[in-house]
């Protein structure tokens, strides 16, 4: 009987993978050891082989894509939804919504999604309705995308943006109005009569558990902001976007009168957003995909090569 060349070639491969991996591994020790084996194996593959692999693992994408657009969480990542093959037929592909000459580029782009993406992503998600609001929970089941930022960081990015402008303090009433916030947009319905996102009575524990289970359930993508490089890598590998783009990288909303977006979260003195349940479990989840996947900064190295990064 025949052996084919690329059986052979696999048969090679699989044992000095075995050998190498407990050596070579960079996952934690807890890891199971096949994730450790997969990631050896990626080392070794060629270009080729590699990019072959990102088309047969590519999810199958169900539009329109639900953005679920927490505030403070990256505008940005918008202009990675885009790079979906199907998703935005008549964008280039080095668009960023922050080529948009105005004042609340978002709102225009919202007129660019409905001209360009057709069908491809729910243009009225763009801003930051509820997911009750549009399109519905089990209307957008399964075809929603998330980038999430920790908890107490983003409120305060939230108060600076937009509350120290209307003269709010960071009081117990504020952070009570406005904390949960990725909660209250998960399963309440919105606009608030102030026209602020988030804003109403604190969650309650019934609340937080219906979030958590629709964050287990009901995404397609779960991304987190403080390891943007690496979410927006695997975000590539996950929808078969072949080439890295730059735009994908920026960070087009920096944080007003600062060099860092890290605030001091002791201005909040012992009060704790009622999102970090949620935060937590977006951070299993997304670690999960990382090893699914076999995306970790290695691997990551020719993608962000190509997007200028590295």
């Amino acid at each position: 009987m025949a052996i084919e060349p690329r059986a052979l070639w696999a048969c090679c491969l699989f044992p000095l993978a075995l050998a190498g991996a407990a050596a070579e591994c960079s996952l934690p020790e807890a890891a199971h050891q096949g994730s450790c084996i997969l990631q050896t194996v990626a080392r070794v593959m060629t270009p080729h082989a590699q990019q072959v692999q990102a088309l047969t693992q590519a999810r199958v994408v169900n539009f329109p894509i639900e953005w679920m657009h927490v505030p403070k969480c990256g505008s940005s990542f918008v202009n990675s939804i885009v790079q979906i093959p199907g998703a935005c037929t008549g964008i280039p592909p080095d668009y960023t919504y922050e080529d948009i000459n105005s004042s609340s580029p978002l709102t225009q782009f919202q007129e660019v999604a409905r001209q360009q993406c057709k069908d491809g992503i729910d243009a009225d998600r763009v801003m930051h309705p509820g997911v009750e609001d549009i399109p519905g929970w089990e209307e957008g089941k399964g075809r929603f995308m998330i980038m999430l930022r920790r908890p107490e960081q983003r409120l305060l990015s939230f108060y600076y943006f937009f509350l120290q402008e209307l003269n709010y303090t960071l009081s117990s009433d504020t952070l009570s109005k406005y904390g949960g916030c990725v909660v209250k947009t998960l399963v309440r319905k919105f606009p608030h009569p102030d026209g602020l996102s988030c804003a109403g009575d604190p969650v309650s524990d019934e609340e937080i558990a219906e979030a958590k289970e629709r964050l287990r359930t009901g995404f397609a993508f779960i991304g987190i902001a403080e390891q943007w490089d690496l979410s927006i890598c695997l975000f590539n590998k996950i929808f078969g976007i072949r080439r890295c783009h730059a735009a994908q990288f920026e960070n087009t909303r920096p944080t007003n009168g600062r060099n860092s977006t890290e605030y001091d979260v002791s201005e909040l003195g012992d009060w704790h957003d009622d999102d970090n349940e949620i935060y937590d479990l977006a951070k299993r989840l997304f670690e999960d995909k990382l090893l699914e996947y076999n995306v970790n900064n290695l691997s990551c190295q020719s993608c962000w090569q190509e997007a200028g990064l590295v």
